[in-house]
C-alpha cells in the first residue's frame, strides 16, 4: 500500500512539474545539451560539473551544493518522493541566470534503502 502511495505521489508530482515548467531545459535530452553547448558555453561547463558532482555524490541535491558552488537559484527537488525506477531517481529543477534546467538525479545512494524493498 505504501509503495502504491509513493507511486501515485510521484506520478502527480511529475504531472504538476511538467505543466508548471514547460520551458525548462531537459538535461536528459542529449540534443538539448548539445544545443546548450553551442549557445551557452558557460552554462554548459557548469552543467557538466553539476552532472559529474551529482554522479559522484547524489545526496548533494539536498545539501545546498548547487546554490553555493554554482550560484543556482530556485532549486527544487521532489523531496521525499522518488520516481518509481531502479535505482530510484529524484526530480531536480534549478535556475542559472535566466535559464531553467530539469533532470532526474539517479539516487544510487538510496537504492538499498529499506523503504524501497
Amino acid at each position: 500500500m505504501n509503495k502504491l502511495r509513493v507511486f501515485f505521489a510521484a506520478l502527480l508530482l511529475s504531472a504538476v512539474a511538467g505543466t508548471a515548467t514547460a520551458e525548462a531545459i531537459d538535461l536528459s535530452d542529449a540534443r538539448a545539451v548539445e544545443r546548450l553547448r553551442a549557445s551557452n558555453p558557460d552554462h554548459y561547463a557548469k552543467i557538466v560539473q553539476i552532472l559529474a558532482g551529482l554522479r559522484e555524490q547524489p545526496s548533494r541535491v539536498e545539501q545546498g551544493w548547487l546554490q553555493t558552488a554554482f550560484g543556482a537559484r530556485d532549486v527544487e527537488t521532489s523531496g521525499l518522493v522518488l520516481l518509481a525506477s531502479y535505482p530510484p531517481k529524484q526530480r531536480l529543477e534549478f535556475t542559472l541566470d535566466d535559464a531553467v534546467y530539469r533532470l532526474d538525479v539517479v539516487r544510487a545512494d538510496l537504492r538499498d534503502a529499506t523503504l524501497l524493498r
